[in-house]
């Protein structure tokens, strides 16, 4: 899960203090932050303290300019930069449009900023950079972003939801954030259907963010503790039945996890092996018997284990014999 935070919309005594503190953030930890864009004047997040590249230099650069003073990739960040990634899809060539839809059809004008020759300059400064051209498509789309929801299945592509954890991408007074436990759900169903999660958490003018995220934040992080390895690094697979809501595989298949959520139940699942596997509950290492049951292994689930109000899915990690 990646947490993105965007400038708050609005100024305290006339000073932005969220741009203060994402400017700084950026110089010290490579943390890199670009304003929705608003208009084609502002199309790439500038390095120079003011995070807008004015359309007038950058088409000086498509047009024959080189990234000597370092406004795309500053090469001197203390730590490598992974992705970037642009947002909304607005900037781009008149034959990328899609005329079935809507937002797109909007676009009239020729807007080619040459990203093949811009991803090949980034590369030089960092070497296995990824690309996200939003929307747009081709070689420079390494993976798809779908926002504010969750395939109802594995796209068969490298893929991103990326959603905020309230109503809205910037700050708003009295935001409803997500519950802890609907962040753990759109989690674990973005894993178990291979792709990764970007949570958006909206900075308020003051450059703090609200106590309520910073508890889901919190209880998120606890869970992730305890359940982690179902998370990072798995792949998606199939083989879950009634009572399982998700269900992932190691990378090097030496586990499997079982996600659900009501306890004092028996959960079904597809197995490969020609033994019954080992069931553990990753909440406290408690052992489970496995039997099987209409042909299928199965598992019944103290209701001890079942998560606390709001907390969260429970796993049970499969391993062979």
């Amino acid at each position: 899960m990646l947490a993105q935070i965007q400038r708050g919309q609005m100024q305290s005594e006339n000073r932005d203090l969220s741009h203060q503190s994402v400017n700084r953030a950026s110089r010290q930890t490579g943390f890199v932050h670009a304003q929705t864009i608003a208009h084609q004047s502002q199309i790439l997040p500038n390095f120079d303290g003011d995070f807008v590249i004015t359309f007038r230099r950058l088409n000086r650069f498509c047009q024959g300019g080189n990234d000597r003073q370092g406004e795309f990739v500053p090469p001197d960040l203390p730590r490598r930069i992974d992705i970037l990634w642009l947002d909304g899809g607005w900037v781009r060539p008149l034959n990328t449009i899609d005329t079935n839809v809507s937002w797109q059809k909007a676009i009239t004008i020729e807007q080619d900023i040459d990203m093949p020759r811009i991803a090949t300059m980034a590369r030089q400064h960092q070497p296995g950079l990824l690309v996200v051209d939003r929307t747009v498509g081709g070689e420079n789309e390494n993976y798809i972003t779908p926002e504010g929801h969750v395939p109802d299945a594995d796209l068969g592509v490298p893929w991103e939801t990326c959603m905020p954890m309230g109503t809205s991408w910037s700050w708003v007074p009295n935001e409803q954030y997500k519950t802890t436990d609907e962040i753990i759900r759109t989690l674990v169903s973005v894993v178990s259907r291979g792709g990764s999660l970007l949570l958006n958490v909206a900075p308020g003018p003051d450059g703090q963010l609200d106590s309520t995220a910073y508890v889901r934040l919190k209880e998120v992080g606890e869970w992730l503790k305890v359940n982690g390895e179902a998370v990072y690094g798995t792949r998606p697979i199939e083989q879950y039945r009634e009572m399982i809501l998700a269900h992932t595989v190691a990378k090097d298949s030496s586990a499997q996890y079982l996600f659900g959520g009501v306890g004092g139940m028996t959960w079904s699942f597809d197995w490969n092996g020609t033994k019954l596997p080992k069931a553990i509950a990753l909440k406290n290492g408690m052992p489970l018997k496995v039997y099987r049951q209409g042909g299928f292994p199965t598992i019944k689930i103290p209701r001890k284990l079942h998560p606390e109000e709001g907390g969260g899915m429970m796993v049970v990690k499969l391993i062979a014999r």
